[in-house]
């Protein structure tokens, strides 16, 4: 029991390999100058690729309930960004979660509504991907929380 318990680690836990790597994963509060200008967490992820473009795609980001669409980018050589990338490539995913207050003064959250979540996860978001065909999630476990900025 033993030794086939141990092939089948060997089949599943070192031969399947991770369809990305999460680099950093980070979060910014920031706040305008004017009470119109509303405040807004933006969220950033880095993360290296480990198949091309053609057999992975990232289409879905969920942080907390919130619903954005994830439209991953990598810069490319000459300082252009691209939405294609090679196995290795290191990929940016943004998300802006942004609050504007309502003719009383309080803030409302201005995400529009999107895709519901798949399933209740723990941690700090949940990346929607499809690899080879088939579709995926991922866990993010946490956000690094970056200092405020007030903008004037």
């Amino acid at each position: 029991m033993k030794i086939l318990s141990f092939i089948f680690l060997c089949i599943f836990g070192w031969f399947m390999h991770s369809p990305f790597s999460i680099v950093e994963s980070t979060v910014q509060w920031s706040a305008g100058g004017r009470m119109e200008s509303g405040i807004a967490e933006s969220y950033t992820l880095k993360l290296v690729a480990n198949y091309g473009s053609d057999k992975l795609n990232i289409n879905d980001l969920w942080i907390d309930s919130s619903y954005f669409e994830a439209h991953p980018y990598k810069q490319n050589k000459d300082l252009s960004f691209g939405n294609t990338w090679e196995k290795g490539d290191t990929l940016y995913i943004k998300a802006v979660k942004r609050s504007y207050p309502d003719g009383k003064g309080e803030l409302k959250d201005f995400v529009k509504p999107g895709k519901a979540l798949p399933f209740k996860y723990s941690g700090a978001a949940l990346i929607g991907y499809t690899l080879k065909g088939k579709k995926k999630y991922f866990v993010v476990e946490k956000f690094k929380k970056l200092p405020k900025v007030y903008n004037p």
